[in-house]
């Protein structure tokens, strides 16, 4: 957030006047530490204004969850945080609203959309806890779009960053399942059927997710059953 004009002319203002003062006053000693009390009270005053605001804004972004949660409408949800790109916002603030954005077309299985506009954030960008969101859901969209690969490569790269999301309720189930994808590029079918196993009984929000899932392990695990026979013969 840049700061708003009137702030910075009410500091030209003091410091004009402190300059006025330190022509007027005989002891001049003081104008060196008013400048400096100043400076720090404006600093100050602007990082508890940027504070707020940001709270306000992070709120404001939370809120539009409902949109797919509740009124479960991705193109509005979508349309809603690309209006918050308009807003003078740092970068870093543009990633979320981007993997947002990117959520969106994963909710209306838009998987390349999200892909594309996932590959678009700077990563360097990204608050260092919303690394852990960013590649639990580009290794997702790769898994979706049946790039397993890449999925993989995500998953090996940042393993360590996404297994932290497995202590927060919202994004534990989605870890499970993209090591059930991640299994299933291995082709180690034993672990993808056991881990499925386990995530159907714990969560029941992810029941589409759930139904693809079995429907990629039956699939890979023919395809591989395939092969070794045309290899033995």
């Amino acid at each position: 957030m840049k700061i708003k004009r009137d702030y910075i002319l009410a500091i030209l203002a003091v410091y004009a006047i402190e300059l006025v003062l330190a022509v007027k006053l005989e002891n001049k000693d003081i104008v060196l530490p008013m400048i400096l009390i100043t400076w720090v009270l404006f600093v100050g005053g602007a990082a508890v204004i940027n504070c707020i605001w940001l709270k306000k804004f992070l709120k404001k972004l939370e809120s539009l969850g409902t949109i797919l949660t509740v009124e479960k409408n991705p193109d509005k949800y979508i349309d809603a945080n690309k209006q918050l790109l308009d807003e003078k916002i740092s970068p870093r603030l543009k990633a979320i609203i981007m993997s947002n954005i990117a959520m969106g077309y994963c909710e209306k299985n838009d998987f390349e959309s999200a892909r594309k506009t996932l590959i678009s954030i700077d990563t360097k960008r990204l608050y260092k806890k919303f690394e852990r969101i960013y590649f639990l859901e580009l290794a997702y969209v790769n898994f979706f779009l049946e790039d397993y690969e890449k999925g993989l490569h995500i998953v090996k790269a940042n393993e360590e960053k996404i297994n932290e999301l497995r202590n927060d309720s919202t994004f534990e189930p989605f870890v499970n399942v993209i090591y059930v994808f991640k299994y299933i590029a291995e082709k180690d079918f034993v672990k993808a059927n056991e881990l499925l196993f386990i995530t159907e009984q714990r969560f029941n929000n992810i029941d589409g997710e759930i139904k693809y899932l079995k429907l990629c392990i039956n699939n890979n695990e023919k395809k591989n059953i395939s092969s070794l026979v045309v290899n033995f013969e």
